[in-house]
């Protein structure tokens, strides 16, 4: 609730991203303000992977770029600034901010973006672009088309998202400026229920407009959240005091652990049927691939 990515309070997109290099270590911060630490990559160690968040940070082809590498994409980052992100095949999007550092554009580098319009420092609209000439006249960006509008309340709180074709989602907040409805275009809602306030703020049911979805959630001290879904069954997820998984309870009892190192990286899983898997080598493998197939 206490970061503003240019949507209001508590709202992110997926370019609200960022670096920040403290001595010998790198932390990322990610549009759902996860933060995943990592060894600065140096000359001798050009490539460090993080297996509990199965990410990759490296050396760039820039004396100050550092790319991170998860899920097939690579985020490319200069002085802790997200500049662009791309694919295994070298596809391109570029990313352009103005003065203030805001995020403006989204370049694909072959003459169509996606332009962010900001009204009292919240984005007010996201308009898709065309770079053409009219005649022998200078390229230009020519809007084709407002993919997406948002609209705020006095408070600054996004209170509508409306897409290109008309149709609009709304949202409303409690009190305590934490969002308890979400309405479709479709006429479907969405609520919550909370627990606290804050950064302690935890939900305590999700249900919706139609009977099959209502969840409620029973938060225990030790780390344990008890899962009660609308059809009578119930799930059990516990935690370490990390915020580790290391346990999982199926509706039919089959339970799921997970162990950990002392640097907090995921090296054993055991299934239901008791078999063990080692899966810190496999995945640091995988990542592996993924920054050396990375542009």
């Amino acid at each position: 609730m206490e970061v503003d990515g240019g949507l209001g309070f508590g709202w992110s997109h997926a370019l609200a991203q960022r670096l920040v290099v403290s001595g010998d270590s790198v932390v990322w911060t990610d549009h759902e303000n996860r933060r995943t630490e990592f060894v600065l990559p140096s000359a001798a160690r050009p490539a460090i992977t993080n297996s509990l968040a199965e990410a990759a940070i490296y050396l760039g082809e820039l004396p100050d770029e550092l790319v991170l590498a998860q899920a097939s994409r690579f985020y490319h980052f200069r002085d802790g600034v997200l500049v662009a992100i791309s694919d295994a095949y070298d596809n391109r999007l570029r990313v352009f901010r103005d003065r203030s550092g805001r995020v403006e554009r989204l370049d694909n580098g072959v003459g169509r973006s996606l332009l962010l319009r900001y009204e009292l420092g919240r984005i007010v609209a996201v308009d898709y672009q065309v770079h053409r000439a009219k005649g022998h006249e200078p390229f230009e960006w020519v809007t084709e088309q407002k993919v997406v509008s948002y609209a705020y309340d006095d408070l600054g709180r996004l209170v509508s998202a409306t897409n290109a074709v008309g149709e609009s989602e709304v949202y409303r907040y409690d009190e305590q400026h934490v969002i308890f409805e979400r309405g479709l275009a479709g006429g479907a809602s969405f609520f919550w229920e909370w627990d606290r306030a804050g950064k302690a703020s935890r939900c305590v049911r999700h249900w919706a407009s139609f009977s099959q979805m209502d969840t409620r959630y029973a938060w225990g001290d030790d780390g344990r959240v008890t899962v009660h879904n609308a059809d009578g069954s119930r799930e059990v997820y516990v935690h370490d005091n990390r915020a580790r998984l290391v346990q999982h309870i199926d509706p039919d009892g089959a339970e799921h652990f997970k162990s950990y190192d002392d640097k907090g990286r995921l090296t054993v899983e055991q299934d239901p049927l008791g078999a063990v898997t080692g899966v810190s080598v496999r995945r640091r493998r995988t990542l592996g691939g993924a920054v050396s197939g990375g542009r």
